[in-house]
């Protein structure tokens, strides 16, 4: 994984946030015909402070501009020949695609296949993520979509600070009305705001960081540990991924809504998934759709037969695979994930395993644990340093049957005491029952009065303060997503 490194705008940082006060302030008070300024001004801000050199804001600039002319150019082309547009729009995706997909390409020639130095690249804040967001504006303007105008609002749209480094992945169309529209402070918004921040807060100091001690621990020193230490370990991680990516995006959903701004929605309680096309439907909502539209529909979906469906299956998720790291075990994670589709699909009408609303709930609860234990294994294939010990932290996990480590201490001398055991364990059941709640329609906080709300925020803030993972003997890490 090829991290940028988040200087001193990490969006649980201190600097972050004075930044975020100062903006909402100015964003309020002035008229409303200087709110888009604003928000351009603290997006410029945070990207030149959290960007290591100007070689990198160089080359996020330039990559903006020419993603602007050739939405342009597209726009003046839709009169002409289809041929002709066709070719336009396929050269400005890879124009917008090419710095992303040949650092990729070489992380995977150097790192994998010579097994060499890889090469210094520039890797600009947030590339993975807009550029996918310069090839949809693209693909979308020849297809009838309206091309900006206006490069002060193009470059908005391609760089809003609270989207930036994790997504969600932007649709122009969508997007346009929140960003560019005068919006006017709402208390209703405030309150939903600082609720999902507080929330994020929690999901990440209290479980991923948390969970994140253990899990490096054993994914770092893999050849000690074995059974049962490598099952919670995956599993361990399998929540970690989810929390922390979960919670930029709550956080990041957070801070836009103080602006009125509402950003679309990139997680829909995945570990509930009763089958993997389930999961990818609620995991990574933004990319999931961007790949389903950009990539599979394009290639013919499943609107040519069995075989071509298949194939597209294994292109789509090989691109997956690519765009979350240049090695051989992220190709091997999405192609894994595009076999337990086609299987799934072979099998969905057979017995038991046929998909229906009246099933009965012990099949629901088995196609969930099966469904999380396959996305289980695939995590571990995605956390490992490479393939091999990938593999040989799998069959290490089946080999061993040893129980006894929860009760003899062993998982104790891994980072985390007793105390941090118990916290993160009440902490993960809490995120159970509010998901599970959530999942099932049946929570709703705006149904309990605001005084009491309050309190549950100060509580929630409190309990953070005390029992969160952070503080001056320990670094919080970034968020894991910031490095794709």
């Amino acid at each position: 994984m090829s991290a940028v490194q988040i200087l001193d705008m990490n969006y649980v940082s201190l600097t972050f946030y004075c930044l975020l006060v100062i903006s909402l302030l100015l964003y309020y008070i002035l008229p409303h015909k200087f709110q888009v300024g604003v928000l351009l001004c603290t997006s410029i801000i945070y990207y030149v402070v959290a960007m290591p050199s100007m070689k990198h804001i160089l080359m996020f600039v330039t990559m903006i501009l020419i993603n602007y002319i050739w939405g342009l150019v597209i726009e003046k082309a839709k009169g002409e020949n289809a041929k002709k547009l066709r070719l336009l729009t396929v050269v400005g995706c890879i124009c917008s695609a090419f710095p992303f997909a040949f650092m990729r390409l070489m992380d995977l020639l150097y790192g994998s296949i010579l097994r060499r130095e890889r090469l210094s690249f520039i890797v600009p804040l947030g590339l993975a993520f807009f550029s996918m967001q310069m090839v949809a504006y693209l693909v979308d303007v020849s297809k009838g979509g309206k091309a900006e105008k206006n490069i002060f609002r193009h470059f908005l749209f391609m760089s809003f600070f609270p989207t930036i480094v994790q997504g969600p992945i932007l649709r122009y169309e969508k997007m346009a009305k929140e960003l560019f529209l005068s919006h006017k402070i709402e208390i209703k918004n405030i309150i939903y705001g600082f609720r999902a921040i507080i929330w994020g807060f929690f999901l990440k100091y209290m479980i991923a960081d948390k969970a994140g001690v253990y899990v490096d621990h054993v994914f770092d020193n893999y050849l000690g540990y074995a059974g049962l230490y490598v099952l919670i370990a995956a599993v361990l991680y399998s929540v970690q991924l989810y929390t922390d990516f979960y919670s930029c995006v709550l956080i990041c959903r957070g801070v836009a809504l103080l602006y009125g701004i509402s950003l679309p929605q990139n997680f829909n309680h995945p570990y509930f998934s009763r089958s993997i096309g389930e999961f990818w439907s609620r995991w990574h909502i933004s990319l999931s759709s961007w790949l389903r539209d950009y990539v599979y529909i394009p290639l013919g979906g499943n609107r040519k037969g069995r075989i071509r469906k298949y194939s597209n299956l294994m292109v789509t998720f090989l691109i997956s695979g690519l765009w979350h790291g240049g090695s051989l075990n992220y190709i091997f994670w999405g192609l894994m994930h595009a076999v337990y589709q086609i299987v799934h699909d072979f099998t969905k009408n057979m017995g038991k395993m046929k998909d229906s609303s009246d099933e009965k709930i012990d099949i629901k609860i088995m196609k969930t644990l099966v469904t999380f234990f396959l996305v289980m294994l695939g995590w571990i294939v995605f956390r490992a340093e490479s393939l091999s010990i990938a593999l040989h932290m799998i069959e290490a996990m089946f080999k061993v049957f040893n129980p006894w480590i929860l009760f003899d201490g062993g998982i104790m001398s891994l980072g985390l005491d007793a105390k941090d055991w118990n916290v993160l364990l009440l902490s993960m059941l809490t995120l159970l029952y509010v998901e599970k709640a959530q999942f099932k329609n049946n929570y709703n906080l705006d149904k309990v009065s605001l005084p009491s709300r309050i309190v549950l925020y100060c509580v929630l803030i409190f309990v953070i303060a005390a029992f969160g993972t952070y503080g001056a003997d320990y670094a919080t890490q970034n968020f894991i997503y910031g490095g794709f």
